[in-house]
């Protein structure tokens, strides 16, 4: 469908949280949605994939890996060697983003961490789900759910076993990412 075409713009990239983090950059912008997703080429500490919608924007980024060699193909970013022998793939769908993490031989990494920057909203667990509500709000009121991605193996298997947690760190919130090890 050509309105879920990833384009590429040249742009500041707002950080989440509204302070001064400004970054410059080539980044990736869905072209029509109910929600604008901005992924930089070059994800980096002071700039990461941004999700907004009339009320809201949300910035996720990663805490560790290379994600300087992105392709982008149609609706679909793919960060290359993320991680020896890990690469990382962003699909923007109608209603969501989908994001695999795809290894290619045995890996030492055991999780993946990501800061979340939410200005207004807060962060709460449900059945392996991060929900992001709106502060004054409850659990069930929630403007965006972060699930648990899935992971391909080199031979093409996909397993979704993977466990998200969150954890408060002077006043910033983390998203762990955890695969099943044993898989």
């Amino acid at each position: 469908n050509k309105d879920r075409i990833l384009k590429t713009v040249r742009k500041k990239v707002r950080s989440a949280a509204g302070a001064s983090g400004t970054a410059e950059g080539e980044v990736y912008q869905n072209k029509a949605n109910d929600y604008v997703v901005t992924l930089p080429k070059n994800i980096t500490e002071e700039a990461g994939m941004v999700i907004e919608n009339d009320d809201y924007h949300i910035e996720i980024i990663p805490a560790g890996g290379d994600y300087t060699h992105s392709v982008v193909k149609d609706n679909a970013i793919l960060y290359n060697q993320v991680y020896d022998g890990i690469d990382v793939q962003y699909t923007v769908l109608g209603q969501s983003i989908k994001e695999d993490i795809v290894l290619y031989k045995p890996v030492e990494q055991t999780e993946y961490t990501y800061e979340l920057k939410i200005p207004g909203l807060k962060a709460e667990l449900k059945d392996n789900q991060v929900c992001l509500h709106p502060e004054d709000k409850t659990i069930d009121e929630a403007e965006y759910i972060l699930e648990a991605p899935s992971m391909e193996d080199a031979a093409g298997e996909v397993s979704f076993h993977i466990t998200l947690s969150l954890r408060e760190e002077e006043g910033r919130t983390f998203l762990i990412v955890t695969p099943d090890a044993q898989w």
